[in-house]
């Protein structure tokens, strides 16, 4: 990245140093005075495009277990709830939850795969959050498969929804 040095600490240079060409005194053209050209280094960073395009691949795999974890439950609600709790009660929280995964999990990875979605920090806004409420329910019913994996995947879509905004 060039940048012209603009400070009080600028050094000048005479004539054919000009950096726009205009004040060469060879050419008799400006006062023969110019500002020179720095080159200004970033520091050494990952490429922002892997970084987005692992950001992407992460969330989709997130979404992925998320809707596989949600169809477990809805076919061995005993996966999610002891064996002897599971009643019918038990059976339409686990196929609610289920439910709410997948209305997310379509148009999620939608977005995810469309480069230039609007709606994707919406959506993994909404979907971090419901990670977010299901880890809660992990930590009220002290069932740590429910606790850890939904808190990273709620943590990893609410920061993704943050960097990946537009």
């Amino acid at each position: 990245m060039s940048l012209l040095v603009n400070h009080p600490a600028r050094r000048w240079l005479r004539g054919r140093d000009c950096v726009a060409g205009c004040c060469s005194s060879r050419s008799g053209v400006g006062n023969g005075w110019a500002m020179t050209k720095m080159e200004v280094r970033r520091p050494a960073m990952a490429d922002p495009s892997r970084s987005r395009t692992a950001l992407l691949i992460v969330n989709g795999l997130g979404v992925v277990a998320a809707a596989a974890f949600a169809a477990l439950g809805v076919r061995r609600p005993d996966y999610v709830v002891p064996a002897e709790k599971v009643t019918p009660l038990a059976e339409f929280w686990t196929a609610s939850s289920a439910v709410r995964t997948w209305a997310l999990t379509g148009p999620l990875m939608v977005a995810l795969t469309r480069p230039d979605s609007g709606s994707r920090s919406g959506l993994l806004l909404a979907a971090g959050l419901v990670q977010c409420g299901d880890a809660a329910l992990g930590v009220r019913h002290r069932n740590p498969g429910m606790t850890v994996a939904p808190a990273i995947m709620g943590a990893v879509h609410l920061v993704s929804a943050r960097v990946l905004r537009h």
